[in-house]
């Protein structure tokens, strides 16, 4: 969804700030990773499959067009020692979804090695 980490929302001519939400989350840059990602072909395969979260289906009720596909990292509003890449496609009339942009074995070995500690 396009929504920024900062918001407002203003009320009337007055413009009196009736709400507002910001978040910011400390970035440590000494930690850094390298992750293998899906191509788009499997992303758009997961997709059609249903694999994807569905922020907003908006007003579609017969089909969606997409129209942008790109790479953007999931901020849930909340702090998380990683931000997930993900593959976002964007629709007409307010559609918006979301794939895990990494490679479904990559998960696989993270737990693995977890588990085995």
């Amino acid at each position: 969804m396009p929504e920024a980490n900062v918001w407002f929302i203003l009320a009337g001519r007055s413009r009196t700030p009736i709400a507002a939400e910001y978040h910011s989350f400390p970035i440590n840059t000494s930690k850094i990773a390298t992750y293998p990602l899906k191509t788009s072909e499997k992303a758009w395969e997961e997709l059609k499959e249903g694999k994807a979260y569905f922020a907003n289906i908006g007003e579609n009720s017969s089909g969606v067009i997409i129209r942008k596909i790109y790479l953007a990292y999931y901020d849930a509003g909340q702090y998380a020692q990683y931000y997930q890449p993900v593959i976002v496609f964007e629709g007409d009339n307010k559609f918006f979804a979301f794939v895990p942009a990494v490679i479904d074995e990559h998960y696989g070995r993270e737990q693995a090695t977890t588990t085995a500690q």
